[in-house]
């Protein structure tokens, strides 16, 4: 059963990553607005959708880890709960700018799209100290505090099946 869960994962997280690349692509290649570059699936709420899909991918890759299958697991995990905390740090943000809308009468859509941790916009471009290993790291990676959203989350992505990937290939051998 945790293999076949492995399985389930690598092909669900493919079709996810295909969804930010068509978004990556919409935006990038296409010039399409950030707005707009929403991907294939663009008329789901982007926060409820995202927060429980990692969420669930999350607790899956515990159960797999729990199960045994332990090659690659820990990074990924780490990667992959390093994700979870990134959108449930979006989802309450959400949260919140739902109910400042929602008290000042406005339309609700606009709380999609807030930035995380990363990327323009996010918690570490507004809050990392001038100077220090914070500041030297983010002139090392300039996208940490630069990069859209968008960007943000194809690599949060690309990580997990660059991780899965792997994982899955050492559980089989090892079946």
């Amino acid at each position: 059963m945790p293999a076949t869960m492995l399985g389930i994962l690598l092909v669900t997280q493919s079709l996810h990553t295909i969804e930010h690349l068509a978004q990556w692509t919409q935006y990038h290649v296409l010039g399409w607005p950030l707005k707009a570059a929403s991907g294939i699936i663009s008329p789901l709420n982007t926060e409820i959708v995202h927060f429980g899909w990692n969420l669930a991918v999350l607790l899956a890759l515990i159960y797999v880890l729990a199960a045994g299958l332990r090659r690659w697991m820990w990074l990924l995990l780490i990667w992959a709960g390093a994700h979870m905390a990134e959108h449930t740090y979006m989802f309450v943000m959400y949260l919140q700018e739902v109910q400042r809308l929602a008290e000042a009468g406005l339309p609700l859509g606009a709380a999609q799209g807030l930035p995380g941790f990363f990327g323009r916009g996010g918690w570490l471009a507004q809050n990392a100290p001038p100077g220090g290993p914070i500041a030297w790291l983010c002139t090392l990676v300039p996208g940490l505090v630069s990069a859209p959203r968008l960007d943000v989350h194809f690599w949060w992505n690309a990580g997990e099946i660059a991780l899965l990937l792997p994982a899955g290939q050492a559980s089989m051998r090892r079946l």
